[in-house]
C-alpha cells in the first residue's frame, strides 16, 4: 500500500525533520561558546584549570581559566551528596568515548553543570572517579580537564 503525500505535506515533513535534528543536536552538543559564559578569574585554587598541556592520560587542558562558578557549585553539591537538579546526576559514567583512563564499570559518575540561559542539561558535566579524581567537560565528553580533587 503506497500513500501519496501532497507537495506541501512533503515540504512540511522535511522541515519538521530538519527542525527535530537541530533540536537534538542542540540538546546533545550545546554550543562551545555556552561554556565560556560564567568563567571567572576569581576562585579557590581547587577550581583552577592547569596550564595548556596534554597530560599522560591525553586529556586536553585549558590555560589560565577557572571552571565556571556553576561547576564549583556542583562540586559543593557532590561533597554534600545533593540535592541535584537532574535525576541523571550521580549515574554511572561509562567512558564510552575512552577519553578518561580505563577503569572498571561503576568507577566513574557524572553530574550536570548548569549552563545559564539553557532550559535543558546542556553540554557541561563533572565526572568523578572512585579514587577521588575530578574531571570537567564543557563540550559533552569530547574533551576533559582534570581538576584538583575537591
Amino acid at each position: 500500500m503506497r500513500v501519496r503525500l501532497s507537495h506541501t505535506t512533503q515540504k512540511m515533513l522535511a522541515l519538521g525533520i530538519i527542525l527535530l535534528l537541530w533540536v537534538v543536536s542542540q540538546y546533545l552538543g550545546g554550543h562551545p561558546h555556552d561554556a565560556d559564559q560564567g568563567h571567572s578569574t576569581q576562585g579557590a585554587a581547587r577550581g583552577t584549570i592547569p596550564q595548556n598541556s596534554r597530560s599522560e592520560e591525553g586529556l586536553y587542558q585549558q590555560s589560565g581559566h577557572t571552571v565556571p562558578k556553576e561547576a564549583r557549585q556542583t562540586i559543593e553539591l557532590i561533597k554534600k551528596g545533593g540535592p541535584f537538579l537532574h535525576e541523571q546526576d550521580g549515574v554511572t559514567f561509562f567512558n564510552r568515548e575512552r577519553k578518561l583512563p580505563q577503569k572498571p564499570k561503576g568507577y566513574y559518575h557524572e553530574y550536570t553543570v548548569p549552563t545559564p540561559g539553557l532550559h535543558h542539561r546542556g553540554a557541561r558535566r563533572l565526572v568523578t572517579g572512585s579514587g577521588g579524581e575530578l574531571y570537567y567537560t564543557d563540550d559533552h565528553y569530547r574533551t576533559f580537564t582534570k581538576l584538583a580533587p575537591p
